[in-house]
């Protein structure tokens, strides 16, 4: 699938989807988008249909096609209206009137279960689970696996994974630095497709060229994505590098990716045979075994805790008077006193008269 990203000079966006001969899941895909090279990048509207531009340049093109580096904003293009990240389609090819699989958002943990393995910042591929992105036999045929592999960047993997058909989005993820041994890190949100798979892969940065990878299944249940078990990463070496174990060529110890081992190697992808002790690694301090590399979660998104709405403010109550001192009288309540003692005295003295001339009606009552 072939397509003008409209809003650009000369940038296409290209995908294919592999119809694997087994049948099965539907398949998924994405387009890369690529810069043509007839036009150069002015970005200005004569020559950008989107705008109303007659879509020719003035200016020669560069003549050669590359994977477009985005829209810079130097002319009427703004890369906050008109830019783009990642891939610019997703492709799925299903039967007949059966619908795409729906998108989901997923979080993901990765643990270094090592005592002495750094991993460096993982790159994450979402992709079609008929596909095996990382499939090669020798570096050369997935360009970028050799400079992760020896030193750990992500850039040149990260180039070619966007257009190896299968993917479905790669992530180059920021950790913040090497996974320490025990620790774990954990990006909160990425995008997947229901039914994909997640594979991540990194550095094992006290190597010569070992890097860890590990699959785990997007299963939506219900609408809702179901936590599968952790898997545990396999441990490759990419046949890039000997594994001569020096420090100058081992990231962790200080060393440069090859620095001293350009162009020497095995040259074939194989499983890593582990640390032998042969030089500046120690196999006790930078070993591990099979159940001891790192372990893929995925999980659903972590959202972000909402700050705590502050508590309201009191309000204050009115202030009281406050009571006279104890034995004292407040000034302004003496003639109100007077005036009650006189009314008890009143009251006391009535209920006598009444209470003597009762007894002298029972008096006379007992004579008669």
């Amino acid at each position: 699938m072939i397509t003008m990203l409209a809003c650009t000079n000369d940038a296409l966006a290209f995908g294919t989807a592999i119809i694997p001969t087994h049948g099965g899941t539907p398949l998924m895909s994405s387009g890369a988008v690529y810069d043509a090279g007839t036009e150069l990048k002015d970005e200005a509207e004569a020559a950008v249909p989107c705008l109303g531009g007659e879509g020719v340049s003035a200016a020669d093109g560069e003549g050669v096609a590359v994977l477009h580096q985005g829209i810079e904003g130097n002319a009427n293009l703004s890369s906050d209206d008109h830019g783009w990240y990642g891939p610019a389609f997703e492709i799925f090819v299903t039967s007949a009137g059966v619908d795409a699989p729906d998108a989901v958002d997923f979080g993901l943990t990765l643990e270094n279960l090592t005592a002495g393995q750094p991993i460096t910042p993982p790159v994450v591929v979402v992709h079609d689970p008929n596909v095996d992105v990382f499939d090669y036999t020798v570096p050369t045929e997935l360009d970028g696996i050799d400079d992760l592999s020896e030193s750990g960047s992500q850039t040149d993997l990260l180039a070619t994974l966007s257009v190896v058909p299968g993917v479905v989005r790669a992530y180059g993820l920021d950790s913040g630095g090497p996974i320490l041994p025990g620790a774990s890190y954990t990006e909160p949100m990425l995008h997947g497709i229901e039914g994909a798979n997640v594979t991540a892969v990194g550095m094992f940065a006290c190597t010569n060229d070992g890097y860890v990878r590990a699959s785990q299944a997007l299963t939506v249940i219900g609408g809702d994505l179901f936590p599968a078990l952790p898997a545990t990463a396999l441990v490759f070496d990419s046949g890039a590098e000997f594994n001569e174990e020096l420090a100058a060529t081992v990231p962790c110890l200080g060393g440069g990716p090859a620095a001293n081992s350009e162009g020497l190697s095995e040259g074939i992808r194989s499983a890593h045979p582990g640390i032998s002790g042969v030089a500046d690694l120690s196999q006790e301090t930078h070993g591990w075994t099979s159940d001891t590399t790192a372990l893929l979660f995925i999980h659903g998104p972590v959202l972000e805790e909402a700050e705590a709405a502050p508590m309201p403010t009191p309000t204050p109550e009115p202030e009281m008077a406050e009571p006279p001192a104890t034995g004292d009288f407040a000034a302004s309540g003496t003639p109100l006193l007077i005036v009650g003692l006189i009314g008890v005295l009143t009251a006391l003295a009535g209920f006598g008269t009444i209470f003597g001339q009762r007894r002298s009606v029972k008096s006379e009552a007992r004579i008669k």
